[in-house]
């Protein structure tokens, strides 16, 4: 029989470690990477207090007051893929859009189309159909006084999405993301995060890359297929993600920067990452990071026996 492959585990920003914890005890037991995806980003989903984070049930309102979540899941194996966008009612969204990649004719379903294919396939509602946008819920999320006012001046810089990575003891990959999007948005506004070759790409062959930041302007620069692409050549995830980052900068006006930050792991269990981001503060912790904060597991390795927060530094243009 031949040898394991070694289960690697990664994920965006500081808030991804129980995300991350949850994956590697699965990944540990010999799951399968999407099954490993789909009970990590739950932990987020369902758990109101990642809100600040811009996931799950508890990520701020669009313009209506309603919470819109977009997810996606995709597995190097066959390449498989599924996504919900502007799905309300259903905080779980990933496991949806699981549902969609196993289960649909089609790759996407948003809104409406989204939360009907849930119901028929045994989801439930269990979120409110709009908040209100000034209520107590929503203040309890922001903090209150001096906190809130950080809070709100974080967020409006700030580009938060849960992206996991993981490539399990079979040797198959799948990346997977999670985000109820910016506050305040356009009723059904849709970023980079559940759209393929942006937000999110697995290739078995390759490797898998996730992506966040300001998801309007990164969905134009497909950088999650742009890292693949480089990584085939022969590229380390790492360099394959500041080569990105580099000729993204190229094109965009020094006038007009923007969030972007990407992690990857390649097919061996080679791990990289680049930002933009020149330091990063938890809303929640107030801990601060001087660049962008990743969180990395690997099995079998001394110094990554427990999810371990790396932080790499804004790449110049």
């Amino acid at each position: 029989m031949a040898d394991k492959t070694q289960a690697v585990v990664v994920g965006t920003w500081a808030f991804a470690a129980q995300p991350v914890a949850v994956a590697a005890k699965l990944a540990a037991e010999g799951e399968s990477c999407v099954e490993c995806l789909e009970k990590a980003l739950n932990v987020a989903e369902e758990d109101e207090q990642y809100g600040p984070y811009q996931v799950g049930r508890g990520g701020p309102p669009n313009e209506k007051g309603e919470v819109e979540l977009d997810a996606a899941l995709m597995s190097g194996h066959g390449l498989s893929f599924g996504a919900v966008t502007a799905l309300q009612g259903i905080p779980r969204a990933s496991s949806v859009a699981r549902c969609v990649m196993e289960r649909s004719q089609h790759s996407m379903l948003t809104a409406q189309g989204a939360q009907d294919f849930a119901l028929q396939h045994g989801f439930h509602l269990d979120m409110p159909p709009a908040q209100n946008i000034t209520g107590d819920g929503d203040r309890e999320r922001q903090g209150s006084g001096e906190r809130r006012g950080q809070a709100d001046q974080e967020a409006s810089h700030l580009h938060d999405t849960l992206g996991l990575i993981v490539l399990d003891v079979h040797g198959n990959i799948a990346a997977g993301v999670t985000t109820s999007g910016m506050r305040n948005k356009a009723r059904g506004r849709i970023g980079d995060s559940a759209l393929p070759g942006c937000g999110l790409y697995a290739d078995n062959q390759v490797g898998a890359v996730c992506c966040s930041g300001e998801g309007d302007e990164i969905l134009k620069f497909c950088p999650s297929f742009l890292v693949m692409e480089s990584m085939r050549q022969g590229m380390s995830p790492e360099a394959a993600c500041q080569a990105a980052i580099k000729r993204i900068q190229q094109r965009v006006a020094p006038a007009r920067p923007f969030e972007l930050a990407i992690v990857a792991v390649s097919a061996r269990g080679e791990v990289g990452a680049a930002s933009t981001v020149t330091g990063w503060t938890d809303t929640l912790t107030g801990h601060s990071y001087p660049g962008f904060p990743y969180v990395v597991w690997r099995a079998g390795d001394e110094g990554f026996a427990e999810p371990r927060t790396l932080v790499v530094e804004h790449v110049s243009s």
